[in-house]
C-alpha cells in the first residue's frame, strides 16, 4: 500500500488559512499537525496556542520555496518552539517540501469543514479549550 504525505491548505480568512498536513516516515513513524496559519508576506505563521501534553509550543511555518511548499519548525530567534510533539520520535517537520507539481485541487471543503481538525483548528483560534 503507497502512503502519501498530505499538506492540505484552504482560506479561511482574508489573512489567515487552514491548513492540516500528515507525513510519513520510512521507519514507520508519523507527524500529524493542524490550525489557522497567519498569512505574513508569501509565509504562512502558526503558533499554537492550546498547550499539548506539556510540550514546548508549537510554532510552524509554511514557505514557497521555489517550486515547492516547505515546512520549518523553530522558526525565528524562539527556540523554545517545537512541534515535535506531534510526530513520532524520528519524525519532523522541518525542511519537509511539497511540491507544486503534485499539487490538486481540493474538492471535499465542505467534508473537511465538518471534520474535527478543523473544528478544533476554530476553536483554538477563537482561544476555546479542544480536544477530548
Amino acid at each position: 500500500m503507497k502512503v502519501e504525505d498530505v499538506l492540505e491548505i484552504v482560506r479561511y480568512d482574508d489573512r489567515r488559512a487552514y491548513f492540516r498536513t500528515r507525513l510519513h516516515f520510512h521507519n514507520g513513524h508519523t507527524c500529524a499537525l493542524w490550525g489557522i496559519a497567519e498569512q505574513r508576506g508569501n509565509e504562512l505563521f502558526y503558533q499554537q496556542t492550546n498547550i499539548y501534553h506539556g510540550l514546548p509550543v508549537c510554532a510552524l511555518q509554511i514557505k514557497r520555496v521555489g517550486g515547492s511548499v516547505t515546512l520549518s519548525d523553530h522558526w525565528g530567534e524562539n527556540a523554545s518552539t517545537s512541534c515535535s510533539g506531534h510526530c513520532g520520535a524520528r519524525g519532523s517537520f522541518n525542511n519537509v517540501s511539497f511540491s507544486f507539481a503534485s499539487k490538486r485541487r481540493i474538492s471535499y471543503v465542505d467534508r473537511m469543514k465538518a471534520a474535527r481538525e478543523y473544528k478544533e483548528a476554530v476553536a483554538e483560534l477563537q482561544g476555546k479549550p479542544s480536544g477530548p
